[in-house]
């Protein structure tokens, strides 16, 4: 997965904040799959980022986090300086 963005100016804020954070899911047979370990990344406010990936590179599980539709099972989510609250579907 690439995440692709200009670089953070000086004092802007940023709008999302990961930080060691870490996503598996149960696969058959009481596996994990393991998506994310230990990722961070800051995404500045006011920038357009892009996203890109190919099948199974982590896009949908990173926004899932990011808009608090999933938690990390370790590690945090911080957007606009708040923790990521979760959002039951």
């Amino acid at each position: 997965m690439t995440l692709s963005s200009s670089h953070k100016p000086e004092g802007a804020p940023l709008l999302v904040r990961l930080s060691d954070v870490h996503k598996s899911y149960r696969t058959p047979g009481f596996s994990r799959s393991r998506v994310f370990r230990g990722l961070s990344l800051q995404l500045p406010a006011g920038r357009n980022i892009a996203v890109l990936g190919g099948n199974g590179a982590g896009k949908s599980p990173l926004l899932r986090l990011i808009s608090g539709i999933e938690r990390p099972d370790s590690g945090s989510v911080y957007v606009n300086g708040r923790p990521s609250p979760p959002k039951g579907l």
